[in-house]
């Protein structure tokens, strides 16, 4: 129980971490985490995971009010849930229009050798950019009360599930 590919347990804060690793356990068992109840932030995994109740590709269980900037990757993990963090596809965890979509883009920590790899740490001194800020010109709006983003189709709707940035903001159909 509480098996994760960083962390087990975790009471406290995590940032600009990710797990590459494989994850095997019973219960709450997770790609990065096992059982959140502290805070994760600008993190992600990729490894495959395999349990028997509370499962996720980045956190097996706990709130995911404190998982903030985070990603896992579903083809990979072979899971499409988590308690916490968005799922995306092997290409979109390297994609950073993607990434800056949910909150990667300008960390200093990060670097992305785009469509070739994931994220790296910059420590880690292998090729790649810093992600940008991800232009949401496909929506139209400025998503305030005032003047909420205007959803006029399923992809904008769907795409919208993947774009953590955008969460908080306001919209109409």
């Amino acid at each position: 129980s509480a098996v994760g590919g960083l962390v087990g347990l975790n009471f406290c804060s995590i940032t600009a971490s990710y797990s590459t690793s494989s994850v095997v356990g019973d219960t709450d068992v997770g790609g990065l985490v096992g059982q959140n109840a502290g805070s994760i932030s600008a993190s992600y995994s990729t490894g495959l995971v395999t349990g028997r109740d509370h499962i996720g590709g980045l956190v097996g269980s706990g709130s995911p009010l404190g998982v903030n900037a985070c990603v896992w990757d579903m083809q990979t993990s072979g899971q499409s849930g988590s308690g916490g963090g968005v799922g995306l596809t092997t290409s979109e965890m390297m994609d950073p229009y993607m990434l800056g979509l949910n909150g990667l883009a300008d960390d200093p920590n990060w670097s992305l050798d785009a469509g070739r790899d994931y994220l790296r740490l910059v420590w880690e001194e292998v090729p790649g950019n810093m992600i940008p800020e991800a232009d949401v010109n496909w929506l139209e709006g400025q998503g305030t009360a005032e003047v909420p983003y205007r959803i006029d189709t399923a992809d904008q709707f769907i795409l919208l599930g993947k774009a953590s940035i955008l969460w908080n903001r306001h919209f109409v159909l």
